[in-house]
């Protein structure tokens, strides 16, 4: 394969990913559909607003992405590198967190403009510059500890083993994802947010005696209140952790805002989550789709064409997994349309679940509330929800609803 081959080949895969992107985005801006009330007439403002910034970010992150390829950028950087370090496995760490800083600082205005301007246009945030430039330091001091728990071990193990060695870095960072899912309600949660148990009253007692009276073994103090309030006015519910660890979080404004029966069936909605397994059926997803990324990684690793074609002196494996990232993009693309039909047909059955031991009434009222909210797309296109939704729309949640009740 010739390196005008190699070249073609990055260039379709970038520009068709963004180009294929902003299509999607366009379609969902221009989708038309009838506008019942003022409520919906903002959420499509809101709506559109995101998507002239996703589309600008798009476009600007991938002629970002192309000079740092086509530049001779990842050869100078690389160089400059191995003048300083001898050690390969450290020199990709900082290869990957040099870029990954890069990203990030370029990122940074788009999530100021976001969160101090959008959001606020909307009535959405409570965020200060105080607490954002707090959020903004952890998170740094997060991806690094995750980079060099992650990727050292990687680097070391191809380093020294080689491509061969691809099953065994598949298991460890299967083991660290799953630890790490573990700790995040425990421990990196509580670095952003502060947990409070339920306090004592109404709403607790009406939680309390519907999780005994499906004789569910759930702990009601595992029910956590988070005071999302101080960054947004949008309400949220959730179910974090895996095994003995798992927690169901209600936001703060989520309890102000919702009846009782309400929350209950919310609750109880979460909790269809953990009767059915849908985080461990989710991670093992998950775990498969690593399986076929180490896969594809360990063949790729036997090959220098990209090199050539990028202007990289040196074969490495840091370099290997960055290039991989992109040709990988295709496939990364059929895992995600499937993990989103997935995951919507879990919350489907999590509705079904909470309207069979609550109430579908209130559990497709707090949708509603919820749509209206956070600004939720009313009437998103088809292609936008199949390709790109976790969630199935609202309208579409509240129609399964009615149809179990009949109501």
């Amino acid at each position: 394969m010739g390196v005008n081959i190699y070249i073609l080949l990055i260039l379709v895969l970038i520009i068709g990913n963004a180009t294929f992107s902003i299509v999607l985005s366009l379609l969902d801006f221009y989708h038309k559909s009838p506008i019942k009330d003022q409520k919906q007439a903002k959420a499509k403002q809101y709506l559109k607003s995101n998507i002239k910034l996703s589309i600008l970010s798009n476009i600007i992150g991938t002629l970002v992405l192309l000079t740092i390829i086509f530049s001779g950028l990842l050869n100078f950087v690389d160089m400059f590198l191995r003048n300083l370090i001898q050690n390969e496995s450290l020199l990709g760490l900082l290869f990957f967190g040099i870029l990954g800083g890069a990203i990030f600082i370029l990122d940074l205005p788009f999530s100021i403009y976001r969160t101090f301007y959008l959001e606020k246009k909307y009535g959405f945030n409570k965020s200060t510059p105080g607490l954002f430039f707090k959020d903004t330091l952890k998170t740094i001091f997060l991806w690094i500890l995750v980079g060099g728990v992650g990727l050292l071990p990687l680097f070391i193990l191809f380093n020294k083993f080689g491509p061969g060695i691809w099953i065994y870095c598949w298991i460890l960072v299967s083991l660290l994802q799953i630890f790490a899912i573990i700790i995040f309600p425990r421990f990196v949660m509580p670095m952003f947010n502060k947990f409070k148990i339920l306090p004592d009253g109404e709403l607790k007692s009406a939680i309390s005696n519907y999780l005994k009276s499906q004789n569910l073994n759930i702990n009601i103090d595992n029910i956590k209140v988070v005071d999302s309030s101080k960054r947004s006015t949008k309400s949220s519910a959730s179910l974090v952790g895996l095994f003995f660890n798992k927690r169901i979080i209600l936001s703060d404004t989520l309890i102000k805002n919702h009846s009782i029966e309400e929350i209950v069936a919310i609750v109880a909605h979460e909790v269809g989550h953990n009767k059915k397994n849908h985080i461990f059926k989710k991670l093992s997803f998950y775990l498969f789709e690593s399986f076929i990324m180490f896969y594809f990684l360990s063949l790729f690793l036997t090959s220098n064409g990209f090199f050539l074609a990028l202007g990289v002196e040196t074969f490495s494996v840091h370099v290997s997994l960055f290039i991989m990232s992109i040709l990988y993009t295709p496939i990364a693309f059929v895992f995600s349309v499937v993990s989103n039909i997935m995951s919507r047909r879990f919350e489907l059955s999590a509705d079904a679940f909470s309207a069979k031991t609550s109430s579908s009434k209130a559990m497709a009222s707090a949708l509603s509330k919820l749509e209206v909210d956070n600004l939720t797309n009313p009437t998103p296109s088809k292609l936008k929800v199949f390709i790109d939704y976790t969630h199935p729309p609202i309208s579409q949640r509240v129609n399964k609803l009615r149809e179990i009740d009949d109501w």
